[in-house]
C-alpha cells in the first residue's frame, strides 16, 4: 500500500485548493467591502448593494442553462476555461472605471460560480441519473 504521495500527485490537489480559496474569497470579499465600494463611487450602501443583488440574480437565472450548455465538456478543459474567464473578469473589475462596469465584470465572475459541482464531479452530467453503488 502506497502511503507517500509524489509531487506530481500533490500539484493538482494544491492547484484545486488554491483555486477554491480564490474563488470563495472573491465571492465574499465584495460583501465585506460594500462600505468602501459605496464610498469610492459616492453612493449609499444600499445603492452599492445592487451589486450583490445583481450577482445573486445572475447566478439564479444562468445556473441551469449554463450547466446544460457545458455538461458535455471535459472537466479539465472546463476548469481551465472557467478559471481563465474568472481571472479576466477579476482583472477587469479591479481596473473598472465606474460602478456599472464593476457590476458587469463581477457578474462575469459569478457566471461561472455554479460550475464547481460540474468540475468536481458532484453532478451526474447531462440528464443522466446518478447511479448508486450496489443498485
Amino acid at each position: 500500500m502506497k502511503t507517500k504521495m509524489t509531487l506530481r500527485e500533490w500539484l493538482p490537489l494544491i492547484g484545486m485548493t488554491i483555486s477554491a480559496f480564490l474563488v470563495n474569497t472573491s465571492e465574499f470579499m465584495p460583501i465585506g467591502l460594500l462600505t468602501d465600494i459605496s464610498n469610492e463611487f459616492h453612493m449609499t450602501e444600499a445603492q452599492a448593494g445592487v451589486m450583490i443583488t445583481a450577482y445573486s440574480w445572475t447566478v439564479t437565472l444562468l445556473s441551469l442553462p449554463l450547466m446544460l450548455l457545458v455538461c458535455r465538456i471535459q472537466p479539465k478543459k472546463l476548469l481551465l476555461g472557467t478559471l481563465s474567464v474568472f481571472a479576466v473578469c477579476q482583472v477587469l473589475s479591479v481596473i473598472s472605471s465606474g460602478f456599472t462596469f464593476l457590476v458587469t465584470y463581477w457578474c462575469g465572475v459569478c457566471t461561472f460560480h455554479f460550475l464547481g459541482d460540474r468540475i468536481t464531479g458532484c453532478s451526474s452530467g447531462c440528464g443522466e441519473r446518478a447511479s448508486v453503488k450496489g443498485s
